[in-house]
């Protein structure tokens, strides 16, 4: 079964919203272990989107897991959202690539098959 075709058209529901979760952490860039900021608006907006949360993976405060549904298949996504020290990561300063936010936008969107009426129900 091809789900391609629903999956971005889920993504597209809800573009407006994971950039904004995007331009929110860009604008306020804080570098690596100390993302408390940013780990907030990840976690609410996974919260939002029905994942479970699971905090302080490995031992790192701002570390988060968000899961969905029970057994498998497992799909794993990862977002990587910390500043690096000694560029610009100053708002509208860089080329930034809003991976953490499309990773999320693409996870809600797979798991949202599962539910169909999932992201209807949060408008």
């Amino acid at each position: 079964m091809d789900n391609r075709s629903e999956i971005w058209r889920r993504v597209d529901e809800q573009k407006l919203r994971f950039i904004e979760l995007s331009d929110r952490v860009w604008g306020m860039p804080e570098v690596c272990y100390t993302e408390e900021r940013s780990v907030a608006e990840h976690k609410a907006e996974l919260l939002a989107q029905g994942f479970r949360i699971r905090e302080n993976i490995a031992g790192i405060p701002t570390a988060i897991i968000g899961e969905a549904g029970e057994g498998g298949p497992v799909i794993a996504i990862l977002g990587e959202y910390d500043a690096l020290p000694g560029l610009s990561q100053e708002a509208g300063k860089a080329v930034h690539s809003p991976i953490e936010a499309a990773a999320m936008a693409m996870a809600a969107a797979t798991i949202c098959l599962a539910r169909p009426r999932c992201w209807r129900q949060r408008r």
